[in-house]
């Protein structure tokens, strides 16, 4: 899910010139990466991890339904992204942008979004 729009938003509304953004995802089985959002690029990113993920067996579990894959991928790629800010503007490349990779879902999810100056 491309979240580029939201971040962007809040950004403009705390009105920073130069600092940095954190936004960060407050859940164990999503992550945030920054990539094109294009296509089908969505679907080759999650039929990636899901057939380049972790396979098992696994010891962990929720009721017998594991989650574990989705634990492992979150924690490997990250629930975070750090953006430089320059003039009130994300310093992201042409095509660059903040994605939420969900793992375990479709959910509904808690995205932190700080600036530091």
């Amino acid at each position: 899910m491309d979240i580029t729009e939201d971040v962007e938003r809040e950004i403009s509304k705390s009105k920073i010139l130069e600092g940095i953004l954190i936004v960060f995802a407050r859940h164990t089985t999503c992550a945030l990466i920054i990539s094109e959002f294009e296509d089908n690029l969505e679907d080759d990113l999650l039929n990636y991890f899901e057939n380049e993920g972790p396979k098992g067996p696994f010891s962990h579990s929720h009721g017998g339904l594991s989650h574990t894959p989705s634990h492992i991928l979150s924690a490997t790629i990250g629930q975070s992204v750090s953006i430089p800010i320059k003039n009130g503007q994300m310093l992201l490349g042409t095509w660059q942008r903040i994605c939420l990779a969900e793992f375990d879902g479709p959910r509904e999810r808690e995205i932190i979004i700080q600036t530091l100056e």
